[in-house]
Parts: structure tokens; sequence; C-alpha cells
């Protein structure tokens, strides 16, 4: 598997999981979530991480994943099995078993970064009922297809989707970059945090439904 896998790529690694993981009689429900989730690098790697390491080392399949909460392009999940309830963080880049629902966060990182403490974290989500199920990337109309940015935050720097202030066109693709940097190229990260301090200033064009592939609007 490569460092950076493809979704079709890591779609395979599950399935190649799942049949070691999951037991016969779930199989064929455990595969077509996976379907379900193949647009989904956040989702996807939610599987990844449960289907390798099972939490009660027994065979068994997700077919529920709920969103608790999300920030700054990383999510937090409650994942339904066969057996249990369990939570998750994850991000574009890979996912983090929390532990057990019913034991709550521990988690000191996971609790600063979602702005809570564990026992207002306990009350706030104990009871599963009151979430949403997670729609998948793709699907939803909340995040961005690419970079998970939920609506009302800026994309992740060079995301396809993200406008350009400047000129309204792919802000990943146009010139306006070079032309306001005075360079060919932008190489460093000095150079990147200075072209994110322009569009700071110029007001970079968060996040909604409207946008689509190729920094356009619907």
């Amino acid at each position: 598997m490569s460092p950076n896998p493809t979704l079709e790529e890591l779609k395979k690694e599950i399935f190649l999981l799942i049949d070691y993981a999951v037991p016969e009689s779930q199989m064929d429900d455990a595969r077509q979530f996976v379907t379900k989730m193949q647009t989904d690098r956040i989702g996807l790697n939610i599987l990844k991480e449960f289907y390798s390491f099972l939490p009660e080392a027994e065979n068994d399949s997700i077919s529920k994943i709920q969103l608790l909460d999300s920030r700054k392009k990383t999510f937090l999940v409650l994942v339904t099995t066969s057996l249990d309830l369990y939570l998750y963080v994850a991000n574009i880049e890979r996912a983090e078993f929390l532990g057990k629902h019913a034991d709550g966060i521990w988690d000191e990182e996971v609790l600063d970064f979602f702005d809570t403490d564990r026992e207002e974290a306990v009350k706030k989500f104990q009871d599963p009922k009151i979430f949403p199920e997670y729609i998948p990337l793709g699907q939803s109309q909340s995040h961005c297809l690419v970079c998970s940015a939920k609506t009302g935050e800026p994309h992740q720097l060079g995301c396809p989707v993200e406008i350009c202030p400047w000129c309204n066109g792919q802000l990943a693709n146009c010139n306006c970059r070079f032309t306001k940097m005075g360079t060919e190229q932008l190489k460093t990260e000095k150079q990147i945090n200075a072209f994110l301090d322009l569009l700071k200033k110029k007001g970079r064009i968060v996040f909604d439904a409207s946008q689509k592939l190729g920094g356009l609007r619907e």
C-alpha cells in the first residue's frame, strides 16, 4: 500500500481485512457499508482502523457511523458494531480509536481540540439517538468533497475546490498566487506562509455547498 493510497486502494485493502475480521453472517452487510463509504477518505480511514485492530479482538463489523462533532476538518464519530459502540477521531490522513462509548473520552488532546472536558463530553455525547448519521463526503452538502472543510471553514490550502478571491477561478490552478507574490513558483514554507497572509488579508472564500470541483459555483 502506497503512503497516500487512492480511494480504490483503500477500499480494496478494507475488503481484504474484512475477509479475516467479519463473521460470515455479516459479510455482505459489511461489504455494502464499505461501498457506501467509497467516495469518502475519512469514512474509509475509520473502517481501515477498525478492521485492522478489532477493539474486542473478536470478529465484528461496523453497521453505522454517527457524527458527534467536527472541527478544523477533523471528525469525532460514534461507531456502532455488532458487539458495542466505539469512539473514533478521524481526518483525511488517518483515524484513531479512542475507546468504548460507555467509557467516554480520556484523551486530553482530543478533549482540548473539541473545546470540552471529560465531564462535559460524557454528558454531551451520552445519548447516541440525538446524533445524525455520518454522511460520506461526496454525498454531504455540509463538507467539502476533497478536503472535508465544513460550511464556513476555509479549505485546506491546495484544495481544488477553493475559489480564488482575486479572479474567482480555481485557486490551486490560477496564476494569482504567482502574480501576487511576484514569483514564478511557490516552493518554500516561507513563501507559502506569506501567500497565506495575502489570502487572509484579501479574504479567503470559505466552503459552501454551491462550490464544486474546479473552484466554480453551481
